[in-house]
């Protein structure tokens, strides 16, 4: 028997005004946002955020990754060691944070998302 034992619960947006041409494509979030829980590998959980240029995944038991997807749509360069692109690191870990805080994400309660995302401190 299977147990969950947490429901991450979040709603997505339609489409529909932005195809039906309703809303502006200007009006439309900033962010977009996925959760994965691999508990098929033990304790393998993402989290990603990404906007029209960049997609950071946060990996809580593993290396993050950082992809410019302008100049990598394929997403081959893990970025997120590169000096160049830390305020984009900073930025995008800030705001997933602050998805997570809003949604109740369980991770937030562990503190690893403080130590990892705002803090820095990955270990």
């Amino acid at each position: 028997m299977i147990c969950i034992s947490w429901i991450i619960k979040t709603q997505g947006e339609s489409l529909l005004p932005l195809i039906e041409e309703k809303k502006e494509a200007s009006d439309w979030r900033e962010y977009a946002f996925s959760n994965y829980n691999g508990q098929q590998f033990g304790l393998f959980v993402q989290r990603m955020i990404r906007d029209k240029r960049m997609k950071y995944v946060w990996n809580l038991t593993d290396t993050d990754e950082l992809y410019d997807l302008e100049s990598d749509p394929w997403e081959l360069n893990n970025l997120v060691y590169s000096k160049e692109y830390k305020a984009e690191l900073v930025r995008l870990r800030k705001a997933l944070y602050e998805d997570l805080k809003q949604r109740k994400d369980p991770l937030i309660w562990q503190n690893a998302a403080k130590r990892q995302l705002i803090d820095n401190k990955k270990l």
